[in-house]
C-alpha cells in the first residue's frame, strides 16, 4: 500500500529524532536538511506535469562560454553590490510587458541606498531559459550559466582526479526505516550533489568576498547552492533571510524541524520572512529555542507593493472584467493528478453559468501545448480559459473572480486577502490549510462520493 505524505514526513521525523543525524557535516556543512528533502522526495516518488525539455542542448562548449561571460559580468558588478536576492525565473509575472519577479523586485525597491551601490538578484531558470525585458534587468544575473559551469568543471575534474565519496550510502544503510531499494536511489543521488559542494563553496567565497553588504535573501532557501552560501554567509558573520514563497507548515518537509544541532544548522537561514504569523509560528514552534534562526512576520511583498498601488496594470483589467459570465479560477499544481474525473464533470455540467479559468502552474508554462492537449482529450478545452488565466497578473484576475478552486496552492491565500473562497480538493489542502488563521474563506472537499458539483454550487450560493 502506498503511503501518504503525511505518513512519510512522520517516518522522515521518527528517524531525524532516532539517528544522530543533525550534525552531520560534509565539507563543514550541515547536511541533514538537504538529505531529508531528498528522502522525502524519493519516498513521495512525486510525479509533476513536466519540468524539462527533451530539446536542451548539452554542449559543453556553449555551457563554458555563458558561464565565464556570466561570471565575468558578476565580477565587475560584485564590487560596489550592497543587496543580494537569491530566486527564481519561476516567481516571475509578466505586468504590461515586463517580467517582475514577485518577491524579489518589491523588496530590493524598498531597500534604499546611495546611486553608487548595486543591487544583485540571482536567478535560476529552468533549461537556463531566461525572460526578456525583466523589470530593471540591469540587476540580474544570470545564475543558471554559472551553475552549469560548475557542474562542467566537477564533471571534468571528476574523471581525470576522482576524488573520495562521501560515506553517504555507509549513513544511510543504518537507517533501518529506509527500503533497501531506496538506498541506493538516494546514495546515488546524494553523491552527486555532496560532490558539487566545493565547487559551490569556492564561487560563493569569492563573491562573499567583495560583498560589502550585511544581508543575504533568499526566495526559497533549500537548494543545494543557497544553503552552500547561506553556510559561507554565515562564516562571515552575514545575515541570512528566507523569503517567504509559498506554503510554510509543519507539515512542509523544509520548514518543519524535530530535532536541530545544538548550535543550529550552519546550512538554514537566520531569519524567515513570513507573511502572515501563522507561518512565523510555524519556524518558532521549533526555532524558539535557539537564538541562530527566528521566523519573522513581514506580509506578502507582491500582495503589499499592489495594495499599496506600487504596481501599474495600465488597462489589463479590461481583458478579465469583460468576463460576461462569473469567473471560476482554477490554479494547477505541478503534478499528474490535476484533472480529477469529478472536476472535468462538474465542468461540462456547469460552463454554460460560469466561466472556468485554468492558471497554469509556473513550472508547467513550458508544456502548455502538451496540457491544451489532454484538455482537448477530456473534451473541456474549448470550455476553459487557458491563456489569460495564465498570463495574466493572479492579483489582478482574483479581483473579478467569484471562487477558486486548486488541490493545495497557497494561492489560497492571495484568494483570501481578497475575500474569495477558496475549494480545496487534495488530502494535502487540509494538511496545509486547516489551522491556517484564514482558514473562514476556505472549504475542503474531501471524498468523491459527494457531489463536487454540488459542493460549487453550494458555495456560489452562501458566498452571493
Amino acid at each position: 500500500m502506498e503511503r501518504s505524505r503525511e505518513d512519510i514526513l512522520s517516518l522522515i521525523n521518527d528517524i531525524e529524532q532516532k539517528y544522530d543525524l543533525v550534525d552531520w557535516q560534509i565539507h563543514g556543512m550541515n547536511v541533514w536538511p538537504i538529505i531529508r528533502i531528498s528522502i522525502f522526495n524519493e519516498l513521495t516518488a512525486k510525479k509533476v506535469t513536466g519540468t524539462r525539455s527533451k530539446t536542451v542542448s548539452s554542449n559543453k562548449f556553449s555551457i563554458f562560454i555563458n558561464g565565464v561571460k556570466e561570471l565575468f559580468l558578476v565580477r565587475k558588478q560584485i564590487k560596489n553590490a550592497k543587496t543580494l536576492f537569491f530566486a527564481s525565473q519561476a516567481h516571475r509575472q509578466s505586468v504590461n510587458g515586463l517580467n517582475y519577479n514577485r518577491f524579489a523586485d518589491p523588496m530590493m525597491d524598498k531597500i534604499t541606498g546611495s546611486e553608487k551601490e548595486t543591487q544583485l538578484l540571482f536567478e535560476t531558470a529552468k533549461q537556463n531559459e531566461y525572460t526578456e525585458n525583466n523589470y530593471k534587468g540591469t540587476r540580474l544575473v544570470r545564475l543558471s550559466a554559472i551553475l552549469e559551469l560548475l557542474q562542467l568543471v566537477s564533471t571534468i575534474k571528476d574523471k581525470f582526479y576522482p576524488s573520495k565519496k562521501a560515506d553517504v550510502k555507509a549513513i544511510l544503510s543504518e537507517i533501518a526505516e529506509l527500503p533497501e531499494q531506496s538506498i541506493k536511489k538516494l546514495s546515488k543521488k546524494v553523491n552527486k550533489l555532496v560532490k558539487l559542494i566545493p565547487f559551490y563553496q569556492v564561487f560563493c567565497q569569492k563573491l562573499l568576498h567583495q560583498y560589502k553588504g550585511e544581508k543575504l535573501y533568499f526566495v526559497c532557501y533549500y537548494g543545494l547552492f543557497n544553503m552552500v552560501m547561506i553556510n559561507e554567509a554565515k562564516k562571515r558573520d552575514i545575515v541570512t533571510v528566507d523569503i517567504q514563497h509559498g506554503v510554510i507548515s509543519e507539515k512542509h518537509i523544509a520548514y518543519g524541524f524535530k530535532k536541530i544541532p545544538e548550535k543550529g544548522y550552519n546550512s538554514l537561514p537566520n531569519e524567515f520572512w513570513t507573511w502572515t504569523n501563522y507561518e512565523a509560528d510555524c519556524i518558532n514552534s521549533w526555532a524558539k529555542n535557539y537564538k541562530q534562526h527566528e521566523g519573522i512576520t513581514k506580509g506578502n511583498p507582491w500582495i503589499d507593493a499592489i495594495k499599496n498601488n506600487e504596481i501599474d496594470f495600465g488597462d489589463l483589467a479590461d481583458q478579465v472584467n469583460k468576463e460576461e459570465k462569473p469567473i471560476i479560477l482554477y490554479t494547477l499544481s505541478n503534478r499528474d493528478d490535476i484533472f480529477p474525473k469529478f472536476l472535468i464533470e462538474a465542468i461540462k455540467d456547469l460552463s454554460n453559468h460560469y466561466a472556468f479559468w485554468f492558471r497554469l502552474h509556473p513550472r508547467q508554462l513550458n508544456f502548455k501545448s502538451q496540457i491544451e492537449d489532454e484538455l482537448k482529450s477530456l473534451g473541456i478545452f474549448h470550455l476553459v480559459e487557458l491563456e489569460r488565466a495564465s498570463y495574466l497578473p493572479l492579483p489582478l484576475i482574483l479581483k473579478y473572480t467569484s471562487l477558486h478552486l486548486t488541490q493545495f496552492s497557497t494561492a489560497v491565500l492571495e484568494a483570501a486577502y481578497f475575500e474569495v473562497p477558496s475549494l480545496l480538493f487534495h488530502s494535502l489542502g487540509k494538511t496545509y490549510f486547516e489551522d491556517n488563521p484564514l482558514k473562514s474563506y476556505f472549504y475542503f472537499y474531501e471524498s468523491e462520493t459527494d457531489s463536487f458539483e454540488k459542493f460549487v454550487l453550494d458555495i456560489m450560493k452562501n458566498n452571493d
